[in-house]
Parts: structure tokens; sequence; C-alpha cells
């Protein structure tokens, strides 16, 4: 209830956004008109992140969307359609979808060069790299010029014979919340990897379980101390249900608070987001064998393979793999080598046990 005039109630709040929710859920009020899905688009991909200032692009995409987007995380976002004007080139790694008049579904995250997080969309995005090049399902992204932006491609909204089509979707803490009883902010952090793992194998495929333990162990060789419950997720719809591609993977080590007096430090530490065999330290080796062969329930000979990809995936990276992926953009000279010291100094090596 409305406690005055001007204030708003939780349900007002849902008839603003609800049609646009992340999954294939959407709430209308029965005196609004539905929201025509995938909306007439002249805003192209290359418009955000070819822009000459695209903190500018951002804020006014934010505008346009004000009271009518329900996507949340930690960083600043909007979803918005538009027109994939940018196909494939020989030497990219990313997967984009033909020139199309078409618009398509995108998540656009901001955070300026200049932040508490410095570069952190270019962190995500190397680390995204290095997850597809490890033969994981990726989100498809892209960076802006300016390192600022990230342009994903949203992996629960697809066109079905040309029509808009939802995926219902799912995250760990969805799946988990009856078992940790708890509402607040930090549910997603009151988990194991194995308490996770468990409960989504019971709605995954069999062929997905080497994804899921590939995706747990590329977010701890790469140090993402950010690797939640929220940030592993099922997609389903009348056919079945599968695990999700990876999303949000970034190497939080590169942000470690070193002096609890300097604002412009991170509150990350050295721990993981989620227990594994009863603590917080990054395992070892050995470690992700075990996750893989006891809570994953693969194979020594699967979950080695599994491994080695990511091994593979990760001096790829260290070894030039950086520099070409920031290759055009301003300052590569710099900041390629930047990311090349950081990744090298905090990639966790020796991945494939003995």
């Amino acid at each position: 209830n409305r406690r005055d005039d001007t204030a708003l109630s939780d349900w007002d709040i849902l008839g603003m956004i609800g049609q646009n929710q992340i999954g294939r859920v959407s709430v209308t009020p029965t005196d609004v008109t539905k929201v025509e899905e995938n909306p007439p688009s002249e805003l192209k991909v290359s418009d955000v992140i070819n822009a000459t200032c695209s903190q500018d692009v951002f804020d006014n995409l934010m505008q346009d969307a004000f009271l009518s987007d329900a996507v949340n995380g930690g960083l600043p976002k909007v979803a918005r359609s538009m027109v994939d004007d940018l196909t494939a080139k020989d030497d990219d790694i990313l997967t984009t979808s033909e020139r199309t008049i078409i618009p398509d579904d995108f998540i656009i995250k901001n955070f300026p060069t200049g932040s508490r997080y410095p570069f952190l969309c270019a962190n995500e995005y190397l680390c995204s790299l290095t997850a597809m090049s490890a033969g994981i399902p990726t989100v498809n992204i892209r960076l802006s010029s300016d390192y600022s932006l990230n342009v994903i491609k949203r992996f629960d909204r697809i066109l079905q014979d040309g029509k808009p089509y939802r995926y219902g979707f799912d995250d760990g803490l969805t799946l988990l919340q009856y078992i940790i009883e708890e509402e607040s902010m930090s549910a997603q952090y009151n988990s194991s990897y194995e308490q996770m793992a468990t409960e989504m194998l019971k709605h995954i495929r069999q062929e997905d379980k080497i994804n899921l333990f590939k995706r747990v162990a590329i977010s701890l060789v790469l140090r993402d101390g950010d690797a939640h419950l929220r940030n592993f997720g099922v997609l389903y719809n009348s056919k079945g249900r599968w695990f999700s591609p990876a999303y949000d993977i970034c190497m939080t080590a590169m942000y470690y608070k070193e002096n609890e007096t300097d604002e412009h430090t991170s509150p990350f530490n050295e721990t993981m987001a989620l227990e594994m065999h009863g603590t917080r330290e990054y395992p070892d080796a050995e470690g992700l064998l075990a996750f893989g062969m006891e809570a994953c329930r693969l194979t020594r000979a699967e979950t080695i393979n599994g491994l080695s990809d990511i091994q593979r995936a990760v001096n790829e990276l260290c070894n030039g793999g950086v520099e070409k992926s920031l290759r055009g953009y301003l300052y590569a000279d710099k900041i390629g080598p930047m990311f090349h010291k950081i990744f090298n100094n905090f990639t966790m090596e020796n991945i494939v046990p003995r």
C-alpha cells in the first residue's frame, strides 16, 4: 500500500519493469498495453562500441530505459534491442549473428576506465574470451573501443522462426533458496561449489556436467573471487533444461584491497566467493580434480581433459593472447602489456594434476 500520494509500492515498481525481466516470466498491469518485443531499432551494435564517447551513449540509453528495465547486478547496465551489424571475421574468436535488420536483445554494462575498478569491462572481456577458447559455451561479448562498455547478447532471448522467444532461466541462488533460507544480498555467497553443483546436476543434461565443472574451474583458475551463486544458471523451455552459457567472469584478484584506508581499493580479498572442500582458500590442481570427480560426477579422464582445455586457453592468454584480443583498441600498446603482466601474476599455474 502507498504511504502517501507519491510513494511507490513494490507492486508499482513491478508494474513498471515487470515486462523486461530475465527469463520468460513477465508481468503486465491490466491497464497497460504490453510492450512490443524486439521493436524496430535504428541503433546498431557498432554505434555503441565504436562511439567517440561511450559514456554519453550509455547515459542516453539509461535515460531511455528509465523505469522500464529489470536487469540488475553490481554494475550499471541496461537492456536494449539493437541491430547486430558486426559479422565474424576470420581472426575473430567471437561468433556473431549474420548482418540483419532484425534487432536482437543485448545487455550493455558500463564501468568507466578511471573508476574504482580500472578496466573492469576489458577484464571481463578477456576472461570471457579465455573461457570460449577453453571450449566453454560463453556469452557473445564485445568491448567498446574506450574499454568502458561491454555489449553482451542475451542468451535468454532468441529469434525463433523470425519471432521473439524467451527461455526460462533460474540462477543458482534461486535453485538453492529453499536450502539457504535467506533473502539478504549476502545469500548468494552463503553456500559451497559442491552444494551448487549437486543442485545443478538435478536440472541439467548429462552432457552439461563437463561444462559445469569447467565453468567453476576457470573462474577459480582466473582468480574470480566473485563467482557466486547468481553467476551460474539453468535455461529451460518445454523440451528440456540445460546449463547456461558462462557469463560474468572477471579476475577480481587485480582489485584486491591492500589498504583499509584507501578509498580507491576494492573490498575483494584473496578468497573465493563460495566454499570448496570446506574452505574459501583457492584449491590446487588436486583440489580441482577432486571437485570434478566428486561434485560434478566426472571420471578422472574427463576431469583432466577439462583442466587441460583450461590450461591451454590460459597459456594462450598469457603468451600473446591479451595483445591479440586488444589489437586495434585505444592505447593497446600500454593496456595490452599491463593485462599481460596481471594475468601472468595472478593466474593459477599447473592446473592439470601430474
